[in-house]
């Protein structure tokens, strides 16, 4: 295994590991009593159940793209790995603009 494998699995496992995290905390919080994550603020439970998803999703796609051949090979042909990443990025500011957008008009 060279240094990038070991780093892309570290890397992927840390989104991982993240996202657990925030799902495990994200039961707490409902659409009108948000939680607090330090470093973003203040959620509800359904972004911050999107978020807690895509960040597994993300780190298990970037474990399996850079870690060793044949460790993960569910995943989505390497020629689409883009599409999970930008498809990511959209999910979580559709959910934090959804957020925001309703909290304003409370």
């Amino acid at each position: 295994m060279t240094t990038d494998e070991i780093g892309f699995l570290v890397l992927g496992g840390s989104f991982a590991i993240a996202g657990l995290i925030l799902l495990a905390r994200s039961g707490r919080g409902s659409v009108e009593t948000p939680i607090e994550i330090p470093g973003i603020g203040f959620l509800t439970g359904p972004t911050a159940v999107t978020i807690a998803l895509v960040l597994i999703f993300l780190g298990y796609h970037t474990a399996a793209y850079g870690g060793p051949t044949g460790l993960l090979n569910y995943r989505v042909p390497p020629r689409f790995g883009w599409l999970v990443y930008v498809g990511g990025v959209l999910a979580v500011i559709g959910a934090m603009l959804a957020d925001r957008i309703d909290r304003r008009e409370s």
